[in-house]
């Protein structure tokens, strides 16, 4: 299996997504062996670890976590996912798929309030006939194999496709998507792209994106 540590190099994002991954583990634990019914147990504990989240996300460097310091977000969780905790897998997956979104937006209000030196008086036209790009990501590996891409351009990038280079000991494994959610990367903005389940067998994985711009 894949970990969340492997995967290209580190940077920021790649730190949050992993610490990301290792909350949605332990929130999905507390739930799967206790049950979310048991409201106050259970919350206790997602609240808990929702802070605790916010703690390592901010000794790690990372701004936006503020929402998780609201215990009120424990009731916005569980209204956001409903039958999806009540198994192990679909919970560990759509936990870390709505956390990371959080954080995104999170860290988007945060940004929104920084003012720029500078602000361009026109955007570039975009070119009339579309070209085809791949960009180059890095796998953070949970429950699932997850694909964390940049784009370093200002243009915007429509993703149609998400790639994965898996080595594996029956031999390498590769795996095509196309994309059907969230497919579009602003400039200088990242996503994450959710791709096959963390097999025991994986060792080792890539991943890239094609776009169009």
């Amino acid at each position: 299996m894949v970990s969340a540590t492997q995967a290209g190099a580190q940077s920021l994002t790649s730190d949050a997504l992993a610490i990301i991954s290792e909350s949605a583990d332990a929130i999905c634990g507390e739930i799967t062996n206790e049950g979310f019914n048991r409201s106050f147990a259970v919350d206790g504990e997602v609240n808990a670890e929702l802070k605790g989240l916010a703690k390592r996300l901010a000794d790690a460097g990372i701004e936006g976590s503020a929402s998780f310091e609201d215990e009120k977000y424990t009731n916005v969780l569980r209204e956001q996912l409903g039958d999806e905790l009540k198994d192990a897998r679909s919970c560990r997956l759509e936990v870390f798929r709505t956390l990371v979104d959080e954080l995104r937006s999170d860290q988007s209000a945060v940004n929104s309030n920084i003012q720029p030196n500078s602000v361009p008086t026109s955007v570039p036209s975009q070119p009339q006939n579309p070209t085809s790009q791949e960009l180059f990501g890095f796998v953070v590996a949970g429950p699932y194999l997850n694909c964390s891409v940049q784009n370093e351009a200002q243009a915007p990038a429509m993703v149609t496709q998400i790639r994965y280079s898996v080595a594996g000991y029956y031999g390498p494994e590769n795996y095509n998507y196309p994309c059907v959610q969230n497919c579009q990367l602003m400039g200088y903005q990242s996503n994450v792209f959710s791709g096959p389940v963390n097999q025991p067998h994986f060792y080792d994985a890539q991943c890239s994106v094609v776009v169009m711009r």
